[in-house]
């Protein structure tokens, strides 16, 4: 006889939800044999940029989208970067500016199921879809337009629930 445990909880807990806005999204898109070199190149850029909020990569058919964000501060250095390097390589580069990053924090995401799930429902009954969006292990990125990060947040705020929630409560 096998036992099945499943986890629910009526709203989800979760140990924060933290923002950065007017922030800028990086787009580079390249052929898959160029992986490495831009590897390369975006570990050696992280010595002058401050640093990356946030890195994505995915894969099409033909081509990798590496998706780059990072305060407008850093955004000269990957841009001088990527022109000196694009003139040698087949390159596209997208910037898309002000963006906004919404990212909430465990417990143990990977262990849990739905909770992607609840914030994009949450997310889409409110209109708001974002540009991007990634799990690591404990904590879930979501990337929208400028401007679109608080009412998100907002939106999030009363999904999850939060340390902060319970302690009022």
């Amino acid at each position: 006889m096998e036992t099945i445990a499943v986890y629910w909880e009526e709203q989800i807990k979760v140990y924060g939800i933290s923002d950065k806005f007017d922030l800028m999204l990086s787009t580079l898109t390249f052929d898959p044999s160029e992986l490495e070199f831009w590897g390369q190149q975006i570990a050696a850029l992280e010595a002058g940029i401050k640093r990356f909020e946030f890195i994505a990569c995915h894969r099409g058919e033909e081509v990798i989208s590496l998706h780059l964000l990072l305060d407008k501060g850093s955004a000269k250095t990957l841009d001088e970067a990527v022109n000196r390097l694009a003139a040698t390589r087949s390159l596209h580069c997208r910037k898309t500016w002000p963006v906004d990053l919404i990212y909430l924090h465990g417990p143990h995401f990977q262990d849990r199921f739905g909770i992607a799930d609840a914030a994009a429902t949450s997310l889409a009954r409110h209109n708001l879809t974002p540009l991007i969006t990634g799990c690591a292990g404990t904590s879930m990125y979501l990337v929208f337009r400028g401007g679109e990060g608080d009412r998100a947040k907002k939106t999030l705020t009363r999904t999850f629930l939060t340390p902060m929630d319970r302690q009022r409560s």
